[in-house]
């Protein structure tokens, strides 16, 4: 977890060290409205099976740089036991995208804090996720996530390939 914090504290401090190649006034920048679609798949510890996770997403770009994931609905599950395993999350956070790379191609990274509720066990609490990746263009985005949901006594942890997809 200390390694995951650290790898989101460090792509916040990548960005803010490049602010000053970002501008704020142009016209040129995008400042957005996007429904998008989140797609994972991966490992979750401490579980057998895979995980997989499904999102729908609003973002409002402030900036063609900085967005605010303003609500992040998702459930995520195992599917070995899907049933049992299901969680929905609901969430919010921030999205920070570098300057382009080549013509759309740009890199993105992001953190959310929310809360999850797993179905079956009738138990919820605090969720994050961190994500970083590659932003295709406007509508394709993919990339890692990690994600963390306290259940009971202990965290359910989530470690996935996503590919997302902006409406």
């Amino acid at each position: 977890m200390k390694k995951t914090l650290l790898l989101a504290l460090s792509l916040l401090l990548a960005a803010a060290a490049h602010a000053q190649r970002w501008s704020f006034d142009d016209e040129s920048d995008s400042k957005d409205d996007w429904f998008g679609v989140d797609l994972g798949v991966g490992g979750m510890k401490d579980l057998d099976g895979t995980g997989i996770d499904f999102g729908l997403r609003y973002l409002h770009e402030y900036t063609k740089n900085i967005a605010w994931d303003a609500v992040s609905l998702k459930a995520v599950a195992n599917t070995e036991d899907f049933g049992a395993t299901i969680t929905p999350q609901l969430m919010t956070g921030i999205r920070l995208t570098s300057p382009g790379l080549l013509k759309d191609m740009a890199v993105f990274g992001g953190f959310k804090a929310g809360y999850g509720y797993n179905v079956d066990g009738e138990e919820g609490g605090f969720c994050y996720e961190v994500e970083a990746g590659l932003k295709i263009n406007r509508h394709l985005f993919v990339g890692y996530a990690y994600n963390n949901q306290k259940l009971g006594g202990g965290n359910v942890k989530y470690s996935a390939f996503r590919i997302g997809f902006n409406l």
